[in-house]
């Protein structure tokens, strides 16, 4: 894991980790288990995805940028569905979750309503 540093076994001490973070030491070795871990993860590092390395997408936020965006550059609803959009969102962030062009329609339509 990238926010855990793995310490050599000692005589005394199984394999341990460290989370860089917040210090605690976990036993890192095969009897040990991976619950205590996890549980650490989502308390503590909740704001990372399920990869680890990148943030969690607001999915919100997602769908309205990317209405504002069509709205803004006069794009097509079917934008979001272009093959390079989607690899430069998925590339981006894999958590990403792409939407649909009729999803990118209601979206464009809630943000019109919501001016008015």
């Amino acid at each position: 894991m990238e926010h855990i540093d793995e310490v050599e076994e000692s005589i005394e001490v199984s394999s341990t980790s460290v989370c860089r973070k917040t210090s605690k030491v976990y036993l890192a070795d095969s009897t040990a288990g991976t619950s205590n871990l996890k549980r650490h993860r989502a308390k503590r590092h909740s704001h990372l995805s399920e990869l680890g390395r990148y943030p969690v997408v607001n999915n919100e936020m997602f769908h309205e940028l990317m209405a504002k965006a069509t709205v803004t550059h006069n794009l097509p609803f079917a934008f979001v569905e272009y093959e390079g959009i989607r690899e430069i969102l998925s590339f981006w962030n894999p958590t990403v979750k792409t939407i649909s062009r009729n999803t990118s329609k209601v979206d464009v339509l809630n943000i019109r309503s919501k001016k008015k």
